[in-house]
């Protein structure tokens, strides 16, 4: 046989060293073993602890797959199991988030009592002021009152040829102006790409969000607009520089900031916290009510004449005058019962937890989550929920135990600021839409929820129409 014809018939092995093989063969080994025992050590969380749980777990995904491929949203996940548990009378449940154990606590007695507790703490976002108190009572009502007056002299030029436009920017451009306005600025061209590029990456979804979530040493998970830590550090820093005093919510917050023992960088991410969540919760509110309104003609016509009543006896919009609407105020609570803007409550454990009248021990670090959408649409809750019904909100509010069923912003102290100034600015967005124009529907099709968004947001294209009923 020639030179040509001579193949090389070593070995595969011959190209090794033994020992080196040997090695690395026993290393593969151990790593499976370590990762098929952390598995299994992980995923078996619930059955030694006797705790019901959801379907087995898929590593790595564990119980959220769908919602990490969006095929759904968490809050309507969580809302699956809320159901699926109390129909077996079940208290509580246990579903893992990747390799993370957490528990759906379904009895809202229970849950309350965990959220007082100090054992858990809030997850999802960093709270800049630990005094929270302090920090709702700078939302006096000297502060809207002011606010008022110069939302009065701005919302003519804001909601202008609505019927001619996109619906979606016209609003979200409104919130803007509104938010700003109420905190003593205004956000400029230069940083409004920046805020909508931050409110819809605060906004989205998928795996990225809810990997930083379970194990946030992953991510940043603040970040400020560089143009607005600028502009809100000018104004703090002007006002001093000049001893000038101004009747806005940020001059509270300078306030609280000369007065505590406060970062200027955590005060300015704290209010812009704020800012953002305000402009995200009340756009998303308005939508779904003016959805509902549309669906619901005769709802929408008892709203209008009454806002109708309002604008003839009042020339100006103010706290007290707003208290004479009860209609619009039950519309606006049943949209925040059927849409809560937080429609989950996430805590995470900071101890060891032991879940009253059990023999459950909860390790540090277990996350804690409640369903504020099955609250909701419980029917022992609200009969109907599925139904649009503001007149439950007017023939017995006493009924309602509104600590336990009714959380559209969660339990959490802090989130008393979301509330009042949502509420406000949705109920203002509807005077001033419903004062010029009517709601209609411009397809069948019904207001879906986006998949692509954490909190409970309107997938677009929107399928209402507004119609002037000035022309």
């Amino acid at each position: 046989m020639t030179d040509s014809c001579y193949y090389n018939q070593n070995s595969f092995f011959d190209y090794f060293e033994e020992n080196k093989l040997i090695s690395c063969i026993t290393g593969f080994t151990f790593t499976v073993i370590f990762i098929f025992i952390y598995i299994l050590k992980a995923y078996t969380f619930f059955d030694k602890r006797c705790i019901p749980r959801a379907v087995d777990p898929t590593a790595p995904f564990g119980n959220i797959k769908d919602v990490l491929f969006q095929e759904t949203t968490f809050y309507v996940y969580l809302w699956k199991y809320y159901n699926k548990f109390k129909r077996k009378g079940f208290k509580y449940g246990g579903l893992y988030l990747f390799f993370k154990p957490s528990i759906l606590v379904v009895d809202s007695i229970v849950m309350q009592k965990i959220l007082t507790e100090q054992k858990c703490i809030t997850d999802g976002h960093r709270n800049y002021f630990p005094e929270v108190s302090t920090v709702v009572d700078l939302f006096t009502e000297d502060n809207l009152e002011n606010f008022l007056l110069r939302y009065s002299s701005i919302k003519d030029t804001l909601l202008v040829d609505l019927d001619e436009k996109c619906a979606s920017t016209v609003l979200h451009n409104f919130f803007m102006e509104t938010t700003s306005s109420a905190f003593g600025f205004k956000i400029s061209l230069e940083a409004l790409p920046a805020i909508n590029a931050l409110l819809n990456k605060k906004t989205s979804s998928g795996f990225k969000y809810y990997l930083g979530l379970v194990y946030p040493a992953l991510f940043e998970r603040n970040k400020l607009v560089p143009e607005m830590q600028n502009l809100l550090k000018d104004i703090f820093e002007y006002r001093k520089k000049n001893d000038i005093r101004e009747t806005d919510l940020i001059q509270s917050f300078i306030d609280l900031y000369n007065d505590g023992d406060y970062n200027l960088n955590d005060v300015i991410l704290g209010i812009f916290d704020i800012i953002v969540d305000t402009i995200i919760y009340s756009y998303s509110s308005l939508m779904f009510c003016l959805y509902e309104l549309a669906s619901n003609k005769d709802i929408q016509k008892n709203l209008i004449q009454e806002i109708e009543r309002f604008n003839k006896q009042n020339k100006s919009v103010g706290l007290k005058a707003l208290r004479q609407l009860s209609y619009l105020d039950a519309v606006v609570k049943e949209t925040l019962r059927k849409y809560p803007p937080v429609p989950t409550i996430i805590k995470k454990c900071k101890e060891c937890y032991k879940i009253d009248g059990t023999n459950s021990e909860l390790p540090k670090g277990t996350f804690i989550l409640h369903s504020v959408m099955g609250v909701h649409y419980d029917p022992l809750n609200y009969s109907d929920p599925g139904k649009f019904r503001p007149d439950r909100f007017l023939e017995a509010p006493n009924k309602v135990d509104m600590s336990n069923v009714y959380i559209p912003f969660g339990l959490d102290k802090q989130k008393e600021i979301g509330f009042r100034f949502t509420v406000l600015h949705v109920k203002l967005g509807i005077i001033s839409i419903l004062s010029s124009y009517s709601v209609g529907m411009n397809s069948k099709s019904a207001m879906e929820f986006d998949n692509k968004k954490v909190p409970v947001y309107p997938k677009e294209p929107l399928p209402i129409v507004f119609e002037s009923i000035l022309k």
